[in-house]
């Protein structure tokens, strides 16, 4: 009898020790993989140019979210499975023991050689009491960037495209800015971008540069402003190079551009007139709708130089209005010069106040005696008082060059 009661006693012990099994698990660590915030099982590199040096990095985050310590963390294992292009250029993790919510991290590089291959590898951190593993991969492109607006006159042996661009004739002491958009027209994601701008010296100056610090993957884009303004009192010609190119101090550059411009006394001596100022009707404008129809205004400019020849000017045109208000609304104004950005349009004590800015390649008609071309394509419209319905109409007076260039 007591031996049956102390093998039951002992069965009983067992069993306690089985039941204890799963709070044992729920105390054990766990350590995930992340990327910017979000836990992931794999990561892919994408796209990564494979020639020229190009290079891309990540940083990814081992964080114990279970209850107890992950005990000493061996140094941070990478293996390749196929290539040899990944990497460890950073590990934060080797020799710490992370607590519950504790975390570290791992930078990894990918730098394929070739255009077309595909790699894989496999990012491994092991503890004393737990592991975890983050396939990566990743494939060789080609990051070729463009220039926009620019001509390409070759590509050298290095993979650099070289570009040549043209300000034109700017009348001295005018500042004359353009924005070039480069785009990664290639396979390969772009290693982090850098320009080398002009010195001041040349009259070229760099602003709003949105393409230093960026890597443009395949189709991205990035912009840059660069403005020329010198003073002269003759013709004479500037001209820069500028790089775009990369971070990477091994790496050829990605674009060369060679930039010029001419500086020419102003002009000074252009003369206006409208072609009809009879009263014309002005439709309503509404600044929601921005295709509505207006007026544009239609004009000859004479006496125009040919050299330096016109680039801009601004002009004011006098008017009479009955039946309504002349207005010049901001989301109707349209540009003559094929989307370059320098048509302007204001009202003020019935005088039109309109300026024009063409691009270089922008062609006159019948040097030195006029044109009958749009002095300023921009729509103007009316607001007519409550309760009005019809009708606007405008007379135009004589029109005044107020500024040249």
């Amino acid at each position: 009898m007591y031996r049956r009661i102390g093998i039951i006693v002992a069965a009983a012990a067992m069993g306690m020790l089985v039941a204890g099994t799963p709070a044992q698990a729920a105390n054990t660590p766990v350590l995930t993989w992340s990327q910017g915030g979000t836990t992931i099982t794999s990561y892919d590199f994408g796209p990564v140019d494979g020639v020229g040096g190009k290079t891309a990095t990540q940083t990814f985050t081992l964080t114990n979210t279970g209850k107890s310590s992950t005990g000493t963390l061996a140094a941070v294992a990478l293996t390749n499975t196929s290539g040899t292009a990944f990497s460890i250029t950073s590990d934060g993790c080797g020799g710490l023991s992370l607590g519950p919510n504790k975390f570290c991290q791992v930078t990894v590089e990918y730098a394929p050689t070739t255009s077309g291959e595909s790699d894989s590898a496999t990012l491994t951190a092991t503890g004393e009491h737990a592991s975890a593993s983050l396939p990566l991969t990743g494939h060789g492109g080609t990051a070729d960037l463009t220039l926009s607006p620019g001509t390409l006159t070759g590509t050298d042996s290095n993979g650099t495209n070289d570009y040549d661009y043209d300000f034109g004739l700017v009348g001295s002491g005018i500042s004359d800015t353009y924005t070039f958009t480069v785009t990664n027209s290639g396979t390969g994601t772009s290693n982090t971008l850098q320009l080398a701008p002009p010195a001041a010296a040349t009259g070229f100056t760099l602003s709003n540069d949105q393409t230093t610090g960026s890597t443009l993957a395949p189709g991205g884009t990035s912009t840059f402003d660069l403005t020329f303004s010198a003073t002269c009192t003759v013709p004479t010609t500037f001209s820069t190079p500028l790089l775009v190119t990369s971070t990477s101090t091994t790496a050829s550059a990605y674009i060369s551009v060679s930039y010029t411009a001419q500086c020419g006394p102003p002009i000074t001596s252009v003369t206006a007139t409208l072609v009809n100022t009879s009263p014309q009707f002005v439709p309503i404008a509404d600044p929601a709708h921005p295709n509505t129809a207006g007026i544009p205004v239609v004009g000859t400019l004479k006496n125009v130089s040919v050299s330096p020849r016109l680039h801009g000017f601004t002009i004011q045109i006098p008017f009479s209005i009955a039946g309504g208000t002349l207005i010049c609304d901001p989301t109707m104004i349209r540009t003559y010069s094929n989307g370059y950005p320098g048509s302007t349009c204001s009202v003020s004590n019935n005088v039109l106040t309109a300026t024009q800015v063409f691009l270089p390649s922008f062609t006159f008609f019948n040097w030195g005696v006029g044109f009958s071309k749009q002095i300023a394509y921009v729509d103007v419209g009316s607001v007519l008082p409550a309760g009005v319905q019809c009708c606007a109409y405008v007379t135009w007076g004589t029109p005044t060059v107020t500024a040249v260039h």
